[in-house]
Order: C-alpha cells, then sequence, then structure tokens
C-alpha cells in the first residue's frame, strides 16, 4: 500500500501544473510561458518514468534477480528463501524510494511555477531539491541494505 503516496504526490504534481499554466501564460509573454509549460511536463514525465521504474524493482527482482542491484549487493546474492524474506523490505524500500521522489520532484515543480509567477523572465529556483532526492536514495537505501542482510540473517 506504500506505492499509493508516489502516486498521490504524483497526482498533486499534475494539478499543480494544471492550476498553476494559466497564472503563468496571464503573467509572461507567450514565448516565455511555453517554455516555461513544456518544462514543467517534462518534469512532470520524467517524475512519472522514475516512479515507475522504482515500483517495478520487485517485479523485476522475483522474475530477474540476477538484473536488481543496491551499489555492490545483487539480489541474486541472496539465497532463494532469504530472497522471500526480503521482498517484503524491498517493496518498502522501493515505495519510500517513489515517494521520495515525487515529494521533490513535486516540490521543484511547484518552486518552478512561483518563480515564474514572480519573474517569468528569470525566475530560475535553486535545485537543492535534487540534493534531497540524492541523500534521501541514500540514506533510504543504506538503511534498507542492513535491514536486509539482518532479515536474511546476514551479519
Amino acid at each position: 500500500m506504500i506505492w499509493l503516496l508516489p502516486v498521490g504526490l504524483i497526482v498533486y504534481s499534475y494539478f499543480e501544473i494544471k492550476t498553476g499554466l494559466p497564472r503563468i501564460a496571464a503573467l509572461a509573454p507567450s514565448g516565455i510561458a511555453g517554455g516555461i509549460s513544456a518544462a514543467l511536463w517534462v518534469s512532470l514525465f520524467v517524475e512519472i518514468l522514475i516512479t515507475c521504474l522504482l515500483l517495478a524493482v520487485p517485479l523485476i527482482g522475483r522474475a530477474f534477480p540476477e538484473a536488481v542491484h543496491f551499489g555492490w549487493r545483487r539480489l541474486s546474492d541472496y539465497t532463494p528463501s532469504q530472497r522471500e524474506r526480503i521482498m517484503p523490505l524491498l517493496r518498502r524500500m522501493v515505495g519510500l524510494l517513489g515517494a521520495s521522489c515525487t515529494f521533490f520532484s513535486g516540490f521543484g515543480i511547484h518552486m518552478r511555477i512561483q518563480a515564474a509567477l514572480v519573474n517569468p523572465r528569470h525566475g530560475q529556483p535553486n535545485l537543492w531539491w535534487v540534493a534531497g532526492i540524492l541523500v534521501s536514495f541514500a540514506a533510504i537505501t543504506s538503511y534498507y541494505l542492513r535491514r536486509f542482510d539482518e532479515e536474511a540473517g546476514e551479519e
């Protein structure tokens, strides 16, 4: 059920764009508004693509465990019985990664809309939300790698 959180955040990003674009079009010249619009839709597409790929990892891991790796560990390094024990953890991990990705990407979309409303010509926000994605991915992955080893019975 944790996959509902990323889905809800994607829906929020969609409606943020749908409600923000008319306000941007009213304030900005058409060429600038078109560029901002394209950038926002591409951001939403990338957010959806990354989240779908993350949420597909458990399915891929069941079919092709050698294709799923977490840095230095592969899912195929675990025995089949160990993989069954860590699969619920893997689903939680990718759900949290998807939620982190959609949260920070959605916040980046929100920041770009707000910056365009303030100054459509020069309203480029900072990119700290990208650092948020990277730091949260590293923290979530390292935590769950330790949990995988505990659940699998390895030290």
